[in-house]
């Protein structure tokens, strides 16, 4: 009886031990850095376990991402030539078998756990960087307030009415963004200013609501195909929208 318990409780050790050697393998495989390739041009590292989206910003590769990142707009399209990891089925829903046959991905659901080469379209390689310094906070609604910015480091800001911008915000485990619409004119080029609405449990615009005059934020941009254009300046058109969906409006009126 002894003798059974001994091989019962070797072979539990060994069982044991085979897990936690799987589970450390697994950890390497996915912690440390990978090469970033993008359109055969640039090479980088980029810490491996994160999604692309990030790693293309922390490449100055700044794609669209209107849903912050969560897998619902479908923006963030780029091709994976080599290192993918599995279509998700949140991509299976917003991209075509076409798309993805050509190897179109979404990059906020694309995990980076080995060396990666993508392709992005030119179009999006226009979006920059920029720091901005919070001028004024005003409560303008229940929970809204306009928060006016000025662009820091003599850039500045070109677009057009009716687009957005990513907010950046460090969060301790990883950094996260959300997109809001610009409010002010686009004549303004040295700043522009934000309607936010503090969202019950959103980490970024409670941020943002006790965010002080004086402190530096991080955007980028300018995004979005919903804008004025010279052909609809030719003709009446009607703009209809409610709260905080005013803000891009206020930037076209």
């Amino acid at each position: 009886m002894q003798a059974l318990l001994v091989i019962i409780l070797i072979n539990a050790f060994i069982f044991i031990l085979c897990a936690l050697v799987a589970l450390s393998g697994q950890f390497l495989r996915q912690s440390g850095e990978a090469d970033l390739t993008v359109n055969k041009a640039s090479t980088r590292p980029v810490r491996r376990g994160q999604s692309l989206l990030p790693a293309l910003a922390e490449a100055d590769v700044f794609l669209p991402a209107a849903c912050g990142g969560k897998g619902t707009c479908g923006r963030c399209e780029v091709k994976v030539i080599a290192g993918g990891s599995a279509v998700t089925p949140m991509e299976t829903i917003l991209l075509s078998p076409q798309h993805l046959n050509a190897l179109s991905r979404l990059a906020c659901q694309v995990k980076i756990r080995q060396n990666i080469e993508i392709e992005v379209a030119e179009s999006l390689l226009v979006a920059k960087l920029l720091r901005a310094r919070l001028e004024t906070s005003q409560n303008v609604a229940e929970d809204i307030k306009t928060l006016q910015f000025s662009v820091q480091g003599n850039a500045e800001l070109a677009f057009k009415p009716g687009q957005y911008l990513q907010v950046f915000y460090q969060m301790p485990w990883e950094r996260v963004l959300r997109a809001y619409s610009i409010s002010s004119p686009a004549s303004v080029k040295n700043g522009f200013s934000f309607d936010v609405q503090r969202v019950s449990g959103g980490v970024v615009s409670s941020y943002l609501h006790q965010l002080q005059p004086g402190v530096e934020i991080e955007v980028s941009g300018p995004f979005g195909e919903m804008f004025l254009s010279d052909e609809h300046v030719q003709r009446p058109i009607i703009l209809v929208a409610g709260g905080v969906g005013l803000a891009p409006l206020r930037s076209i009126l």
